[in-house]
């Protein structure tokens, strides 16, 4: 008897710590549902707070809070806003949001303008400050009325224009293209406008003899001897109506020919000793001795 009731109680005993056992694992089960929840609900709050703190217009991007660390003096005006605008697709990037600075490098790295993007920064509350390198415009191509920006490589800049004015820059101008523009940031599928180009970044080393020779465009439209192999492939056009042969492309290496330093030197002995160019015909700087006619007389050599 003593035996069984000894049984019945450690029974009871055990059935107890079971319960308390359930007991516990549920509180704590229980607990940490409570604490999920709590959790997920506070997540959810931090989220749409996000989404609604990226929504405030006083840290929302634009083309104006872009900002250029040291900005070479060429770029202002309409060039700028090609610049900024160029690729700017519309989408909404608020400065809280710390993807927004790749998100401008991005846009920036597709800009035909931009060799390279150095570095994007967030400025608060709603500007952003990028270090880029761009390519620079070497001059304007003339085609069918209106103007293409190109550098010194003949690769199409954005944009185009109606007139040189609206560029803001003094740029030689490219005539008597035939061939069509191509899309910003492509090369221009014609080594005439390819030559000229070069021609007219290599001319920006010598800008002052460029101005006193009132060098205003390249006509380069006998390239590679198209029209005839005994004219000169490039003639340079002054705002005088005088022709300058500059002979075969600024890089050649033909022997028949100066190189392009021989054929500065040219021009400016031309000019030193003259008094400028405004009342010749034309000057041919292809040679050792310069030839230019007068417009009423001719002389050669010196």
């Amino acid at each position: 008897m003593a035996s069984s009731r000894k049984t019945s109680e450690e029974a009871a005993r055990r059935g107890g710590f079971f319960l308390l056992r359930a007991d516990f694992w549920s509180r704590t089960f229980f607990r940490l549902l409570i604490g999920a929840l709590v959790a997920s609900g506070a997540w959810l709050a931090l989220a749409l707070a996000r989404d609604r703190a990226l929504d405030l217009k006083d840290f929302q991007l634009s083309p104006s809070s872009l900002e250029f660390v040291s900005k070479p003096e060429w770029l202002k005006g309409s060039l700028e806003q090609q610049l900024k605008n160029f690729g700017w697709t519309g989408e909404k990037i608020s400065l809280l949001d710390a993807d927004a600075a790749r998100k401008v490098a991005a846009a920036l790295s597709a800009n035909p303008m931009v060799k390279e993007v150095q570095s994007v920064e967030r400025a608060f509350p709603d500007r952003i400050r990028a270090t880029v390198e761009l390519r620079e415009p070497a001059a304007l191509v003339l085609r069918g009325g209106r103007y293409y920006l190109v550098d010194a490589e003949g690769t199409r800049l954005p944009g185009d224009f109606a007139g040189p004015s609206d560029v803001d820059m003094d740029l030689l101008m490219i005539v008597y293209v035939h061939t069509s523009p191509p899309p910003a940031g492509k090369a221009w599928n014609d080594p005439a406008v390819v030559e000229a180009a070069r021609l007219a970044g290599f001319l920006k080393g010598y800008e002052d003899l460029v101005q006193r020779a009132r060098i205003s465009a390249i006509d380069s439209s006998n390239i590679g001897g198209r029209r005839s192999q005994r004219e000169s492939e490039i003639v340079l056009i002054t705002s005088d109506h005088t022709r300058v042969f500059w002979g075969r492309p600024v890089y050649s290496r033909n022997v028949t020919e100066l190189a392009a330093d021989d054929k500065i030197a040219n021009l400016k002995r031309v000019i030193d000793e003259s008094g400028g160019l405004s009342d010749k015909e034309y000057v041919d700087l292809r040679f050792a001795n310069p030839v230019y006619r007068n417009r009423s007389h001719y002389i050669s050599g010196y």
